[in-house]
């Protein structure tokens, strides 16, 4: 089974014309906040709408955001979906219809906001985005043209949308402010104090 994939992958890939793929309206950015942190998922529907399969154009490759640590494929292509370091690339050539990508990372927030700053490699038909109320969380956006509050599962979620598509390349900003954090005054203090005590040892010598 695996030898006859093989060669149809194969067979694909040599009849695959050039041809630009979108990300379609299923595509949504998940965030879920937690403990001075908040889980990030991009589920990502690459569209083919060809008759035919394609490869883009340009390869489909994007960097998450700075700050993001642990960035890993949760479900794609096998084989053909891989992270190195920040970067995401999903190997074409695409088959006629969907392709479904899962991203994840984390992002710190200690200072109880994160911000999002993300370019795709293709246009976005409809921009999707649901966060999990932790604490006072509110999502702005120049991106997002409405929102609202839903309960599920026993908790509350912010689904909030876009109007417009977005275009490759063009930045979509989340920012989520109001999470729970610890202040950090004690640390630097504590820092502060440590460094006033090694000063005075060594005018003290």
């Amino acid at each position: 089974a695996d030898k006859e994939a093989a060669a149809r992958a194969a067979e694909e890939a040599k009849n695959a014309v050039t041809a630009p793929v979108i990300l379609g309206r299923e595509s949504v950015f998940v965030l879920q906040p937690g403990d001075e942190s908040v889980t990030v998922y991009y589920l990502l529907e690459i569209v083919n709408g060809a008759q035919t399969v394609v490869n883009p154009p340009q390869p489909f490759t994007f960097d998450v955001p700075l700050g993001a640590q642990g960035a890993t494929i949760l479900q794609g292509p096998e084989g053909r979906a891989t992270v190195k370091g920040r970067t995401v690339l999903v190997k074409g050539p695409f088959s006629p219809g969907k392709t479904t990508v899962q991203v994840a990372f984390s992002l710190r927030a200690t200072t109880g906001e994160i911000e999002i700053e993300q370019r795709l490699p293709a246009d976005l038909e409809h921009l999707a985005v649901i966060v999990r109320k932790f604490g006072d969380a509110k999502l702005t956006s120049p991106n997002i043209s409405r929102q609202q509050e839903m309960p599920a599962d026993g908790q509350v979620y912010i689904a909030a949308a876009g109007d417009a598509a977005i275009p490759a390349g063009q930045v979509i900003t989340l920012n989520v402010t109001g999470l729970p954090h610890h202040s950090v005054v004690p640390r630097y203090v504590a820092l502060s104090l440590a460094g006033l005590i090694v000063l005075i040892g060594i005018v003290a010598l």
